[in-house]
């Protein structure tokens, strides 16, 4: 259920929203926008802030106070009340230390403009998350965090559409195919929902960057990757659903200087030939890699066919940077073999509950199976290589205690 800012702009729709999602039996995801006129507020600020001007104080005041105003009038229980105002206070000032900055150096980077407006929803939704009974709040940075320092992964990867380009009307309005997963009246609406928007994605990867690990992105058209090339990361995916989408292709080769990942599912052997050339005459393959991948949610043993990373290898691995696994199955034993037949990348989904609504999470990984498969990727890393020596220091040891010292035989 997605709220926008008229629905949570005053006090009574507040508890309006409450009422409406206390009223639905089944579990549901909750998106709130920024109070109402709030990111319009923001902007407006940044930009005072920029010009040196220093009214830009009386409005991060009154947006200070409004969020205040907002707790005190709906959150009737003192506890949360108090645990609540002081989140809000925390968060206000860390926008605030970002105004003073923009002041001071009277400049405004379009990734600062974005940061600063995602802070409207992370207001609003820790004031409508206390208000709902039984609800709980998932913050994407407490996602990255669990990734980073719980499971110990190198990168964490997002995914971007605009789904008006990327649909046809008919797909757009379209019913769900699986109705129970649908988060809208349409596939369009379901998509949308679903979608991070670009200010979102610089608070994302800053976010990543606080916490030393790589942030990326798939992304499925030409305006997706245009907006998230402007965040230069270390890497885009383009999903297999895509690799076939040459101008997309294009403009990311002449435009963007990173790696490009591709995932192989869905796709004849004829197209990866034509699409490696592709890499091959625009001269990024050596910032190509390919991933062996079966498209299922989730992928039967019998369908991951792991002998294609070999295939892989063999026909490829001279023309492009990495082979890699994408791997949709249940467990990871699956992923620890790619590895030993050549697939140097190993990517799988993450969720926080696997039977949460939504066919990705059948095929995805908690974060415990996620931080077994990097230190069981880690561990086999370290043993692939050959004896540097005939007898090892460890067996010199048990050599002198345990080996036969009986007659040899002639």
């Amino acid at each position: 259920m997605k709220f926008g800012g008229t629905s949570v702009g005053s006090a009574k729709s507040i508890l309006s929203v409450k009422q409406i999602v206390e009223r639905v039996e089944e579990p549901v995801v909750v998106v709130v926008s920024a109070l109402d006129g709030i990111t319009d507020q923001l902007i407006l600020t940044s930009k005072l802030a920029a010009q040196g001007d220093y009214t830009y104080e009386k409005e991060y005041n009154q947006m200070v106070s409004r969020h205040i105003e907002m707790t005190e009038a709906t959150i009737t229980d003192t506890t949360t009340k108090n645990k609540v105002l002081k989140e809000i206070v925390s968060i206000l000032d860390e926008l605030g230390n970002i105004y003073k900055g923009v002041f001071l150096i009277q400049d405004l980077s379009s990734k600062t403009s974005d940061i600063i407006v995602s802070y409207g929803e992370r207001l609003s939704s820790l004031i409508v998350n206390s208000l709902i009974k039984g609800s709980k709040l998932y913050d994407a940075r407490e996602f990255i965090k669990t990734a980073a320092i719980f499971c110990k992964v190198d990168a964490v990867k997002f995914q971007k559409r605009c789904n008006c380009e990327l649909l046809t009307p008919e797909q757009y309005n379209a019913p769900h195919p699986n109705p129970q997963n649908s988060y809208g009246k349409t596939y369009g609406e379901h998509r949308e929902f679903l979608e991070f928007s670009k200010s979102q994605h610089v608070k994302l990867k800053s976010w990543c960057e606080e916490l030393g690990i790589i942030y990326s992105t798939s992304v499925w058209d030409l305006t997706s990757a245009k907006e998230i090339t402007e965040l230069n990361p270390k890497f885009i995916k383009i999903p297999s659903a895509c690799n076939n989408h040459f101008a997309m292709l294009q403009w990311l080769c002449e435009n963007y200087k990173g790696e490009i990942h591709i995932s192989l599912g869905m796709t004849r052997r004829d197209e990866e030939n034509k699409l490696v050339d592709f890499f091959i005459k625009q001269k990024r393959n050596m910032d190509l890699i390919i991933y062996a991948c079966t498209s299922g949610y989730p992928v039967a043993p019998d369908d991951v066919c792991l002998l294609e990373i070999r295939r892989l290898v063999e026909n490829y691995a001279s023309k492009v940077k990495q082979i890699g696994f994408s791997g949709h199955h249940n467990g990871i034993a699956i992923d620890i073999a790619a590895y030993t037949l050549g697939a140097s990348v190993i990517e799988r989904h993450f969720t926080l509950d696997r039977a949460w609504k939504g066919t990705d999470h059948a095929a995805s990984l908690e974060p415990e199976g996620m931080r077994q498969l990097k230190n069981d990727l880690s561990d086999v890393q370290k043993s692939l290589y050959y004896k540097a020596s005939e007898l090892l220091p460890v067996e010199e040891v048990q050599r002198n205690k345990l080996k036969y010292r009986g007659q040899e035989q002639q």
